[in-house]
């Protein structure tokens, strides 16, 4: 069995220090960035550039929850 970020006291402490918003879902935001990095994957598989999947990440990151 795998620990999830709550059973690691990572989700409390980026809470604490301000990484995470006190209302943030540590499983929500793990499905988020998979399905992120799993599209990027298809999208270099398809031919996409470096600028190009470098671009999509910048927009995931504008898009992470704020401490």
């Amino acid at each position: 069995m795998c620990a999830t970020a709550e059973d690691t006291g990572f989700h409390q402490r980026a809470k604490r220090e301000g990484d995470l918003s006190q209302n943030a879902d540590s499983a929500e935001l793990a499905h988020y960035v998979m399905t992120v990095v799993r599209g990027m994957a298809v999208q270099s598989a398809g031919g996409a550039s470096r600028n190009q999947l470098h671009r999509v990440a910048q927009i995931a990151l504008r898009a992470w929850p704020k401490g």
